[in-house]
């Protein structure tokens, strides 16, 4: 993979469970919906998930990790059945007192 140092678009490392990847992308989101979805089709059901995706934009400084939802990238990606999913587990697990199902 290569990018133009004129690109508006940045290296950035995933982190899914125990999976992850680099992907090039224009923002934390992007990178977020790029990685999960490349890590989903390389492992398939195989795939361990968590209730967060851990995004590194890779410069200078690589200390600006941000932690986005899960349930989030799923539905970015239009796994909507699969991000309901995970919310209820998440629900649970935080005991949100919500009784979804």
């Amino acid at each position: 993979m290569f990018r133009d140092s004129e690109s508006q678009e940045h290296f950035y490392h995933v982190a899914l469970s125990n999976h992850e990847t680099v992907v090039l992308a224009t923002s934390n989101e992007e990178a977020a919906s790029i990685g999960v979805q490349n890590i989903l089709k390389e492992f398939g059901e195989d795939t361990n998930v968590s209730l967060v995706v851990a995004v590194t934009k890779i410069d200078e400084k690589l200390n600006d990790v941000e932690v986005i939802s899960f349930s989030k990238v799923l539905e970015d990606v239009g796994l909507f059945s699969l991000s309901k999913k995970i919310t209820n587990i998440s629900d649970f697990l935080l005991d949100k007192s919500k009784k979804r199902y």
